[in-house]
């Protein structure tokens, strides 16, 4: 059963890394996001989005696979622990 926490361990920091580069990155991921609405909403105004709320939803949604990550790997080491 050692296989179990070392997994969760693993799993958590990859996640953790990778809602990190997420939130880092978000101001480019913001603009692909936005350039790409913008593109396919160019007839309706109340569909379209400002950026600042793809960069906030980019922001946001690192943070939370960060703490998500963080908070398997966590699991993962009290589980090998005791």
């Amino acid at each position: 059963m050692l296989s179990m926490p070392v997994l969760a361990i693993l799993l958590g920091v990859a996640i953790a890394v990778f809602g990190l580069i997420f939130t880092l990155k978000a101001s480019s991921i913001a603009d692909t996001m936005w350039t790409r609405n913008e593109s396919r909403t160019r007839h309706s105004r109340l569909l379209a989005a400002p950026r600042s709320y793809y960069l906030w939803l980019c922001r946001i949604g690192g943070v939370v696979l960060s703490a998500g990550g963080a908070a398997l790997g966590i699991g993962g080491v009290t589980n090998l622990l005791t």
